[in-house]
This record gives structure tokens, sequence and C-alpha cells, in this order.
């Protein structure tokens, strides 16, 4: 399924990505989540944290899932952070979606990128 709002900033289609997908950011952004949709240009992930990375620039350590890992050491730039209103009242875990740019891939990361749009999106 793609997904695409009508004041669309972005270059590429967002494609919504199968459960089970996540994403482990590094050196600077300091985060581990849940996969929410993918495009050519980057990705959106949901996880847990208290308060935003202190950097804006960090490394895709890995995009894995199923035991596979699909992408890695992909230099990222993350765009947004937020917190996710909370669904239980009382719980002291707070949810964050943050929105990640890819930075100078590589022709063989750009290939393995595509071939995950292919294989893990939800169509």
């Amino acid at each position: 399924m793609q997904v695409q709002a009508e004041a669309e900033r972005r270059n590429s289609w967002r494609y919504k990505v199968r459960d089970g997908i996540f994403a482990h950011l590094v050196s600077g952004i300091e985060a581990i989540g849940r996969v929410l949709d993918v495009s050519e240009g980057g990705f959106a992930i949901e996880y847990v944290g208290d308060e935003k990375p202190l950097h804006h620039h960090g490394t895709l350590l890995q995009l894995f899932g199923s035991g596979k890992s699909f992408l890695s050491d992909v230099p990222v730039r993350r765009v947004s952070d937020y917190a996710l209103p909370s669904q239980v009242d009382f719980s002291s875990v707070t949810m964050r979606r943050m929105g990640v740019a890819f930075e100078d891939m590589k022709p063989e990361q750009k290939d393995q990128l595509h071939g995950f749009i292919m294989e893990n999106s939800i169509h």
C-alpha cells in the first residue's frame, strides 16, 4: 500500500511495511524501533524513548526482520522526532516516532533498498 499526503513534500512514495521489520540507528542517533513505512528517500520508525536523540546525523546500523539483514551501514539524518499520544494514562513508557532520511547511499545499498521495498511492502 502506498501512502502519500496531498501536500506531500517528499520526492518519493512511502510504502507501508509488514510487521516484524526493525531498524537500529547508532552513531549519534541512538534508537531501535519498528519500521512503519519506507521510501527511496528514508523511513519512519516507532520506538521507546524519553527524549530526542542529541544529534541529527547517524548511521543505520541495520534494517532487519525475520532473522535477515536487509540494509546496513547507511549514513542517515533525522528529519523529525516526536512523542506519540499515550494509549494508557498510567504508563511511564513514552513512544516516539522518528522520520529518517538516507544520505550518500552506495549503488549496491540502493539496490538492496529496492529489493527490500519489493519484498516487504504491503501492496
